[in-house]
This record gives C-alpha cells, sequence and structure tokens, in this order.
C-alpha cells in the first residue's frame, strides 16, 4: 500500500482546519532581510522585532505593518568576528533576552568562528551583550562577555544547532548538533562527555545559587550549573540536559503546559518532533525517529522516541520547529504546535494528547516557493515565520485561504505506463537505461508487477519484469551502466543477493559482484567516465578501507581518493549529492559541502583530474542534480541563490563567461533530476509550480525550459506532470533516444494515467507532428465552422488533433462535444483513414 501522507495534485494547497482556513500574508511588505535565522519580539513594552541575520547583525523595528526601511536600525553587528557562509548552517544563529533585561539590558547570543585548532574548522561561541544605555535600538559591540566556547572534534561545518532561550526556571537553554557530516562519524550524539547532539542548560546568573561550572575550556567561572541537570556529580558533562538528538535547529517552551518542544532535522528518512526532557536519551544515531538507522551504534539504557515524525515520501526533508499557538487570531489553533519545513514550504498544526501520547498533525498552507528558516511570536503571541535569502520577508500566519495564483496550462507530449504492471509497494529513487531497452528501477520496494524484486529490478519493453537474483537487504540510491553493460548500483544496502556488499554493487548481467569492501555509508550518486572509470559518492569517510571522504573512483580493480595536488587534501567536507561529468571531462559535483580539496567549494565543485575547483560563490544550499552541454552547467537543488542572484532551485552556468544565468523564476520546490536533449532543459523533483517570466505555471512536479518558450508543462491538455514527486529521470538509450523520458519517484499518477511510481513520457515529436494537409476535396468539413457540438455522419471511431498533432481527444460515437476547447485548427482521423479539417471558432 502506497503511504501518501499529503498528496495534491492541479490544486495546490491543501487547506486544514475544520472550523476555518489558515493561510499566511507579508507582515512587513516594505523591507526585507539578509538569510535571517531567527525572529524576536521584545521583551519590554516598546513592542519591536528583533531579527538574527546570519552574517552577523540583529536587526531591529518597531511592529508595524507600514514600516519602512529607514525604521529599521541595526542593534548588533559583529561580523567581524562570525564565521558565515549562506546556506551553510554556520554563522550567528542564536538570540536570547535576559529574563531581567528591562533592569540589566543583557542579552546573549550563539554564533560560529574559527577554531585555533588545527583541522578542525569551527568553534561554537556562547556570548553576553549589553544594550545602549542611552539608545534601545543600539547594542555595545565591544561588551561582548564569551560564557563558554568549544571547538568541533570533527572537520564538518553542519549541525551546530544554535537556538537559545531562556526556560521558565530562568535558566539558558542552547542546542547543540551532532558535530556534522553523515550518520554522526564521531557518534557524539550518544557520548555525554561532550556537548554535541544534546541540549545543554546552564545558569548565567553568576549568584552562588548553583555550583559554578568546572569546565576545563576556557573562559572559566562565567556561569553555574543548575544542580538538577541529569549528570551533576556522576560521569557525563554537567552541562548536558538532553542529548541523543541529531540537529535541534529549534525548540520552544510552552509555559501553560510547562512542555519543552524540540524538532530534530533527519538523515536521511524522518523528521521529528521530541518533547525535550531533563535526562532523556533520543536515540540518535542509532535511531532516526523509532527506526534502526546505524545498527552499529549500541545505546545503554532507555531512549525517548518522539511524540510525532513524518518521512521524506512527499518531499519534505527538513523540519523547522514552532510554537504552541497561545494567541486569539485563530482559535481553531490554540494548544496546537504549530511547525514547518524549510524545504519544501509546509506548514501543519499537530494536536497531542499527553494521556496516550497520540498525535495527529494538519496540513495548513504550503508556501509559494518560501523557504521556512524560523518561527517567531509577537507579543500578543501570534505567529510569524521568516523565508532564507538575501532580501526574505517575514510573515504572518492568519485565518484566511490561499490565493491560487499559478495558471492552468497545455502540456506537450503524453504520459504511458510500463506494461507489466508498476511498482505500487514502495518508492523508486533511481532509474537507469541502456541500448538493449532494458531499464532499471532502484529504490525501496519488493515487488515490480508481478515480480518479487527487492529494491532493483529492470523492465524491458518486451519481456516486462524481472529481478536480479534476490536484490538487496536495503535501499538503492543511484544506478549506472558502463559502455560493457555492467550496471553498478549504490545505496545504504550490506548485502545483494547475499553477497556482502557495503552499499555499492555490480551486476555483470548474470552475477552480482562486491567492489572490494565498499563503503562506510550510504551511497548517494555515481557517475562513469569515457574509459569507464566510476565515480561514487555519497555519505562516507572511507572506501574499500582507505579515506576517502566522501568521494573516489574505481577502475575495475581498486579504489582511488580524489586528492587535490595543490593542497594533498581529498573529498569535501559534507555530503555529496549529484555527480555529472561534462563532455570537456570536467567532473561536476554536488551536495552540501563548502569544501572540497581543502578550496572554498559552495555545494557545488569541479574535479580535473587532479585539482578541485568550484563554480563563482556556488549556491546557498543542497545542489541535487547537474547536467550540461557543450557550453553551459546546470544545477538544481533547494538553493535560493546562486552567488547573490535569487534563482529559485535551478539555475545556469556559462562556461565561456563564467556566469550565473536564471531560468525565469526558477521553481517553487525541490529540483531532484536534470537532462537535456540540446534544446529543452528537463527538470523534475517536487515542485508544483514553476515561475515563468510573464505567469506562474502549475506544472506537477516536472517540466521543460527552452529559451524561447520558456517553461512548459508536460502532458496532454492541462492533465500534465505526476502528483506527489519525481526522484529521478533518464533518458531511453535506444532508437527513441532523448523522445522518450522514463520518470520515477513516488507517485500514483501521470497525466490521467493510473501508474505507480514508474512512467514514460513521450515527446510531441513521437506522438505525432502536424498532419500533412491532404488535397482540399478529401477534407469533409461537417459542420465548418462549429462553436459546439461536431455531428458525424455515422457512428465512428475517432481520434482528435491540434494543429501540432499532439492527440487530445479519443472516442467511438456519433457526435463529438467540442465546447470546451479553444478556438482554432483541429483534425479528426476516422477509421476509415479520412481525416476531417474542423475549425472550431
Amino acid at each position: 500500500m502506497k503511504s501518501i501522507f499529503f498528496a495534491f495534485f492541479t490544486t495546490l494547497f491543501f487547506i486544514g482546519g475544520a472550523n476555518a482556513q489558515i493561510t499566511y500574508e507579508a507582515a512587513f511588505p516594505n523591507i526585507g532581510f539578509v538569510y535571517p535565522v531567527e525572529l524576536q519580539a521584545s521583551v519590554d513594552d516598546s513592542d519591536r522585532f528583533f531579527v538574527v541575520e546570519q552574517p552577523g547583525r540583529i536587526k531591529v523595528f518597531p511592529n508595524n505593518t507600514e514600516v519602512n526601511p529607514t525604521e529599521v536600525d541595526v542593534f548588533l553587528n559583529i561580523t567581524d568576528r562570525v564565521l558565515y557562509s549562506n546556506g551553510q548552517e554556520i554563522g550567528l544563529l542564536g538570540l536570547a533576552f535576559h529574563p531581567d533585561y528591562d533592569n540589566n539590558g543583557y542579552f546573549y547570543v550563539y554564533y560560529t568562528t574559527d577554531s585555533p585548532v588545527a583541522g578542525i574548522s569551527v568553534r561554537m561561541v556562547l556570548s553576553r551583550f549589553s544594550v545602549s544605555p542611552e539608545n534601545p535600538d543600539l547594542a555595545d559591540p565591544n561588551s561582548e562577555l564569551v560564557i563558554f566556547q568549544f571547538d568541533k572534534n570533527q572537520n564538518n561545518s553542519n549541525h551546530n544547532g544554535g537556538k537559545i532561550d531562556f526556560g521558565p526556571d530562568g535558566y539558558l537553554y542552547i542546542s547543540f548538533g551532532d558535530g556534522g557530516g553523515g550518520n554522526d562519524p564521531q557518534q557524539n550524539a550518544q557520548n555525554i562527555e561532550n556537548v554535541f547532539g544534546s541540549i545543554c542548560r546552564i545558569d548565567v546568573d553568576v549568584d552562588g545559587s548553583n555550583p559554578i561550572e568546572s569546565n576545563p575550556l576556557l573562559p572559566n567561572g562565567n556561569y553555574e550549573i543548575p544542580s538538577d541537570n541529569p549528570f551533576v556529580g556522576v560521569a557525563g558533562l554537567d552541562e548536558i540536559f538532553a542529548y541523543g538528538l541529531r540537529n535541534t535547529w529549534k525548540f520552544s517552551f510552552d509555559v501553560p503546559s510547562g512542555t519543552i518542544w524540540g524538532a530534530d532535522v533527519g538523515q536521511n528518512a524522518f523528521e521529528e518532533i521530541n518533547l525535550i526532557q531533563n535526562g532523556n536519551n533520543y536515540g540518535w544515531s542509532r535511531f532516526e525517529a523509532n527506526s534502526v538507522a546505524n545498527g552499529n551504534v549500541t545505546i545503554d539504557g532507555e531512549v525517548e522516541f518522539p511524540i510525532h515524525f513524518y518521512d521524506r515520501s512527499q518531499g519534505d526533508i527538513s523540519i523547522t520547529g514552532g510554537f504552541i499557538y497561545r494567541g486569539t487570531d485563530m482559535a481553531n489553533l490554540v494548544s496546537k504546535y504549530i511547525f514547518g519545513d524549510y524545504v519544501s514550504g509546509r506548514v501543519w498544526s499537530l494536536e497531542y494528547n499527553p494521556a496516550d501520547g497520540s498525535s495527529e498533525s494538519n496540513l495548513l498552507f504550503q508556501t509559494n516557493g518560501q523557504f521556512i528558516s524560523t518561527f517567531g511570536i509577537d507579543k500578543n503571541n501570534e505567529i510569524y515565520f521568516c523565508d532564507y535569502g538575501n532580501n526574505a520577508q517575514i510573515y504572518r500566519i492568519t485565518d484566511g485561504e490561499t490565493n491560487q495564483e499559478a495558471i492552468v496550462v497545455d502540456g506537450f507530449g503524453q504520459w504511458l505506463g510500463l506494461e507489466g504492471g508498476d511498482i505500487n509497494n514502495g518508492e523508486v529513487f533511481a532509474v537507469k537505461s541502456n541500448s538493449n531497452g532494458d531499464v532499471y528501477h532502484g529504490g525501496n520496494f519488493s515487488q515490480a508487477g508481478a515480480v518479487n524484486a527487492n529494491n532493483i529490478a529492470v523492465w524491458n519493453e518486451s519481456t516486462g519484469w524481472n529481478s536480479l537474483g534476490s536484490g538487496t537487504n536495503g535501499i538503492v540510491n543511484t544506478i549506472e551502466i558502463d559502455s560493457n553493460g555492467n550496471v553498478y548500483i549504490g545505496g545504504n544496502f550490506s548485502q545483494v543477493d547475499g553477497i556482502d556488499a557495503n552499499n555499492i554493487a555490480l551486476w555483470d548481467g548474470s552475477s552480482w559482484n562486491a567492489l572490494a569492501t565498499g563503503t562506510n555509508g550510504p551511497v548517494l550518486a555515481m557517475e562513469i567516465d569515457i574509459n569507464d572509470n566510476l565515480y561514487v559518492a555519497g555519505i562516507f569517510e572511507t572506501i574499500g578501507n582507505m579515506t576517502s571522504r566522501n568521494i573516489a573512483s574505481w577502475n575495475g580493480n581498486e579504489w582511488s581518493a580524489l586528492m587535490d595536488t595543490s593542497t594533498s587534501q581529498i573529498g569535501t567536507n559534507n555530503e555529496i549529492r549529484s555527480l555529472h561529468i561534462a563532455d570537456d571531462g570536467i567532473l561536476y559535483v554536488g551536495g552540501n559541502f563548502d569544501e572540497a580539496g581543502g578550496n572554498t567549494a559552495n555545494r557545488i565543485a569541479t574535479w580535473n583530474g587532479s585539482n578541485w575547483s568550484t563554480l563563482g560563490d556556488g549556491t546557498s544550499g543542497f545542489v541535487q542534480a547537474i547536467t550540461s552541454t557543450s557550453s553551459d552547467v546546470y544545477l538544481g537543488g533547494n538553493f535560493a541563490l546562486a552567488g547573490e542572484q535569487t534563482v529559485n532551485r535551478i539555475v545556469g552556468w556559462n562556461m565561456a563567461s563564467s556566469d550565473w544565468f536564471t531560468f525565469g523564476n526558477g521553481v517553487n520546490n525541490n529540483v531532484n533530476s536534470l537532462l537535456h536533449d540540446g534544446t529543452h532543459l528537463y527538470a523534475a523533483g517536487q515542485f508544483d509550480i514553476v515561475f515563468d517570466i510573464v505567469n506562474d505555471k502549475i506544472v506537477n512536479n516536472i517540466a521543460r525550459w527552452s529559451p524561447i518558450n520558456g517553461w512548459e508543462a508536460l502532458g496532454r491538455n492541462t492533465d500534465v506532470g505526476v502528483d506527489i514527486k519525481v526522484n529521478d529521470m533518464s533518458f531511453a538509450n535506444d532508437d527513441m533516444d532523448s523522445e522518450k523520458i522514463f520518470a520515477v519517484g513516488n507517485f500514483s499518477r501521470a497525466g490521467t494515467l493510473n501508474t505507480d511510481n514508474s512512467a514514460i513520457w513521450l515527446s510531441e515529436n513521437y506522438v505525432g507532428e502536424e498532419p500533412e494537409e491532404p488535397e482540399e476535396d478529401t477534407f469533409i468539413y461537417y459542420p465548418n465552422p462549429t462553436t459546439d457540438i461536431l455531428n458525424l455522419s455515422e457512428l465512428s471511431i475517432w481520434t482528435l488533433s491540434n494543429r501540432l498533432g499532439q492527440v487530445i481527444s479519443e472516442g467511438r460515437s456519433y457526435s463529438i462535444d467540442m465546447s470546451t476547447l479553444a478556438t482554432g485548427l483541429y483534425f479528426l482521423r476516422l477509421e476509415n483513414g479520412k481525416t476531417l479539417k474542423i475549425i472550431k471558432q
């Protein structure tokens, strides 16, 4: 049974709520902010908002809808000491006002800075600053008192947490991520001797009411330890309040219920919401939600599982925690937890029953392409959220209906299913075809058509579905085929057909083979060059017992790391999600890193065989898809910007000019796959809308772009795209070539066709070009012209095409209703072979 949590097709939004509809609106339309990551109302009676900008500034402005840029002040500027990179999880991240701020003027910030430790790039700092006694809109950047600081124990820039807040108990709570990388490589989250993967609690009022801290790291004596912290007097870091967390980007206190709500960003499978309690272990990195993610991690003692989680099958991949709603404007949301997904832009309410631990979420709305970096509340407890970008706005959640601004358009080509049945019991992540017409499907499934096939199967138009041995014991993420027909698969598995094969394997046409000892983490992307060298990338530190840092190459016999000859550094400092080799042999590498081979490379890097480089200033978010032509490189993912240019998840790079260029105004959600046929760029993912130059268009998760026509939908009439998401695409590698695309993902409908997770799109060139106009006397005008009903002289089987030859309707009848069709020329082909030219007025 397909698991569908939130499905929508040509309707953009599903609006929840039994008593009212919920939407959002620009709260302060005249002002914007640079990468906002935190929004807080003033704690005094001044009714102001403070916005934390990730590069190192805090802005302040009056809570007035008509506020203009001249009324926005820089409250604090510490860009001189903040380590920042847009789209990465470093920078100025947290802000908390002291409970007695009115009297002492103290506020606290959490930021990252350069680490003085060799081989470590990030230090996390918690500091206190003071507001100016003369000007409440200005703080003194020279008043910094460092409370504590920790250097990472690994060279990854992500997973720094960063939320800080004072609880009702007067203590300061701080969230720390697990230190970054994939699957917590240092197992920090289960190590109670460091802060990583935890929420800490300290007493910043050094007044003797609690024991003074004894942490050996400098500075000393600037905070105390609450005496009821779980590891006071026993083994473990005194500062820890709760642990076993991956990266709790946001948490919040609900005073009436006495609860702490934390939203923990997942690795590959689940996003979760936890009730944070003193001393609890939340299970990472053995567990992601309540599922075992890393079986090699053991836990002694109890684990607290999340009260709610969601998977990534609908394109929601990065949770942003919010607040229990305690306002008055939206009565149906009172006492419900409001949260969202940074990438998809969906926002939900969660109703939790503490008596039995049950929870139920309700989708409120989806943004029109806005990211959700943080939530905030005003003095009346009404709720807001921030977009993320270099001119990002703040939005207010309110009663009302979200207006549909995108237009419905006719598509091109048509959708077909695969003869022999669907893959209807899971999700398909990868597809690749060869010249024999074999189309390989990889993912998380156990059956293809009527064939038992564990996570890998092959389809052929002549033979239907076939399994490849007994398949794998885990997910297949990527597939590549070399010039000899050998099929490589990569994913998150330890065995294939009973053979030990850690995350990568080779099918030689009759049997499976391991590639040395494989990797120590998931493989997410592969690519093969003209010499049949295989490049493998993902989330791993070693491959074939060799240190590799997320990427390596295989020459058929052994693995090699990709070492920069200038820096002697290998690989990247974080996960890789996409690979592509251009015509000139350059390997393009995309993911969530900011360093490749010791060189700065923000989410996109190049490898020329001996050195690493990058494209400009890179992107502000993950690069998940790459393709190219002889002149341009195309990137897709979940980024808002390339360089400093707003591009919205898809962008091009001109090789000659070294400039970025856009495709209209981009798309409204993730791009997972890209193809180029020499004329059109095909993009697929979980975006419903493309932002064209003139109009926003509904395309439903797959579309194509050309400089002449802009964005175009795929499908007949307005029945375009698929109903949930596309994970991957492949051109047919046969005589159809680029006229046929195989699309796979998590969907149950393509166009009007009911098909699960795999479908074929045929271009209009294959569906049929404009018919040649026969001699005039062979046409029957009956009637000519027509405005509604076309009457036939006898019962006929017929096919109606538009002037381009695209079939728009077919049937068997005495008449054809043309009343809903646009005016213009149509061609009606009858079963006797006669073609009628019909003019619709």
